[in-house]
């Protein structure tokens, strides 16, 4: 079975060396697409200006599994078609990866073992979301049923039709979530198949993407100034109780509003991180102070 991995990403180097070491050994190719989109360009962005472009030339390929492309799109569906028509050979499936998302060896290698058995044709993954850190996860709107679908079967004749929510069309103008749908709850409790997403931990990182959301993806939907007056202020709060007190005040912490997404309160994270995050989570969190400092 060939499963091939493709990623999009600018300025995405928080996690983007682990994200890539957490599933080399266990695909056959990983596609980039990496740049900007156009909300991007028309702010003079024409390529990720953080250390992505180092991690992405220098990462250790010795099976030359990576094929990258560094250009320029008009969105997100453009981008992740640019990273897919790099593929050198139809794979079996197609998983998607975004560079803030880490897999378990456990995690990747029991999806494998599933994709075999079963034959699915996609698979929603459930999301240990963290929040300002490495401690807490985002629960209810982050945890919904299929909130992520990340693994697709592909074959002859597939298109890729949408980034947001990620949309296979298939020969016969089936697609996704077909009646062998594996949803994210079943991968999770029955095939113990998660993944750690890093994709609220650092200040660059979140303002980066509200911004982006706010005017792309759901401007009426977002909280006025959930970075500052929100996200930034929960990271600062000293103690448990102050925390609660500021997602009492949004039914969480995420950016949408809660009467769109419902709660979406954090919760301790009771599981593993994956063995390439807990060997450099000391310079995460030292990353994650500095950044705080500097506001």
């Amino acid at each position: 079975m060939r499963l091939t991995a493709a990623m999009i990403v600018l300025n995405g180097d928080h996690v983007l060396k682990e994200s890539l070491e957490s599933i080399y050994e266990h695909v056959d190719e990983i596609v980039i697409a990496e740049g900007p989109v156009r909300y991007w360009q028309d702010r003079g962005v024409t390529t990720s200006t953080d250390m992505t472009n180092d991690i992405l030339s220098n990462f250790a390929d010795p099976d030359k599994k990576i094929r990258i492309l560094h250009s320029q799109y008009e969105e997100k569906d453009q981008q992740f078609s640019a990273a897919i028509a790099m593929m050198t050979s139809s794979p079996d499936y197609l998983l998607q990866v975004d560079s803030d998302e880490v897999w378990t060896q456990e995690s990747i290698m029991n999806l494998k073992t599933m994709l075999k058995d079963k034959r699915p044709i996609s698979v929603g993954i459930h999301s240990n979301t963290f929040v300002g850190g490495f401690e807490r996860v985002i629960s209810g709107f982050e945890e919904k049923t299929d909130n992520f679908l990340r693994v697709f079967r592909w074959g002859d004749g597939c298109k890729f039709i949408t980034h947001r929510p990620p949309t296979i069309e298939y020969e016969n103008g089936g697609r996704t979530r077909g009646r062998t749908h594996i949803d994210s709850d079943e991968a999770r409790d029955m095939y113990q198949i998660s993944m750690c997403h890093y994709s609220y931990v650092w200040p660059s990182q979140v303002k980066n993407k509200i911004d982006y959301y706010k005017a792309k993806v759901s401007h009426h939907n977002c909280i006025p100034d959930f970075y500052e007056n929100y996200w930034l202020p929960w990271v600062k709060a000293q103690t448990i109780e102050e925390k609660w007190q500021i997602e009492l005040k949004i039914h969480g912490m995420h950016e949408f509003k809660a009467e769109v997404r419902g709660h979406a309160f954090t919760k301790p994270y009771l599981g593993e991180h994956p063995k390439c995050i807990n060997a450099t989570k000391n310079v995460h969190i030292k990353r994650i102070k500095e950044e705080i400092e500097n506001e």
